[in-house]
């Protein structure tokens, strides 16, 4: 099985839906549908712009919100996958933020000044409120975020002295999310930053907990660099998984509004 990915973010999302009466069996579409409908799910607002990367080492794509700005800046990392991933950082851009999705080839390639540069090609582009820059990882990605909020220099972070929003699936097949979380609480408590954490946990979803309405693929085939290809399992159950997404991506959204935004009525600002 393979997991779906939505490569070309300028072109909406093409959804058919039809209802038939009685059971589905073979031909059922040679008769005429009771209903259809056509939905389309768009990932970059009417405004944003679109700009490729490739200057000092770093390879990714810059998402500007429409508007005069100035905005909140982001960088998106994504787990081990060797393609540029856009759809969240286009979403993330559609909202108000201007995001970088950074492209990386190998766990070993990316070293924390790679890091730190990304972090600054953003800070430097003259839409972004340089000392509001957030980022937002998923899977190894979001091993390399909690690096950055321990350790890089271009978000003034320390060890952990920003908030911190930390999302678990009670049913992820791929890493022990629960016990990490557990592990990070523990060493923020005993540094006296505890307060800076938010967690939210949801049973029976599972590894890759992605924007709301992405199809779920409890496990798909997994290629990386020269390895050959094998089956991941990610984990988590249709129904839950598609709460969860749908749940914990308002609350992302709330969280880095929140705490990126000056006030509210900036936000409001950067969308019209």
């Amino acid at each position: 099985m393979t997991r779906f990915n939505k490569k070309n973010v300028q072109t909406p999302l093409v959804i058919h839906i039809s209802v038939y009466r009685g059971h589905v069996v073979k031909g059922f579409r040679e008769n005429p549908p009771m209903a259809s409908v056509v939905v389309e799910r768009w990932y970059m607002a009417p405004g944003v712009k679109r700009i490729e990367v490739k200057e000092r080492g770093i390879t990714g794509t810059l998402f500007i919100p429409p508007g005069p700005g100035p905005f909140p800046g982001l960088l998106d990392i994504w787990g081990l996958v060797e393609k540029l991933v856009e759809y969240r950082a286009s979403l993330l851009a559609s909202h108000g933020f201007v995001t970088m999705a950074l492209r990386y080839y190998s766990p070993i390639e990316i070293k924390p000044e790679d890091v730190d540069t990304a972090i600054e090609i953003i800070q430097e582009h003259p839409l972004v409120m340089e000392d509001r820059v957030g980022v937002i990882g998923i899977s190894f990605g979001g091993s390399v975020a909690i690096r950055i909020a321990s350790s890089a220099k271009g978000v003034n972070m320390g060890r952990i002295k920003c908030p911190l929003l930390y999302i678990i699936g009670e049913d992820d097949q791929l890493m022990p999310s629960a016990a990490i979380a557990e592990d990070i609480a523990k060493m923020m408590r005993e540094a006296g930053n505890d307060h800076l954490l938010t967690s939210l946990s949801y049973p029976n979803a599972g590894h890759l907990i992605e924007p709301s309405y992405i199809p779920h693929t409890r496990e798909s085939h997994f290629t990386f660099s020269n390895q050959p290809k094998m089956i991941s399992v990610w984990g988590g159950h249709p129904k839950p998984h598609a709460d969860a997404q749908e749940d914990s991506w308002e609350k992302i959204l709330a969280f880095l509004k929140q705490h990126l935004y000056p006030s509210p009525h900036t936000v409001l600002q950067a969308k019209m």
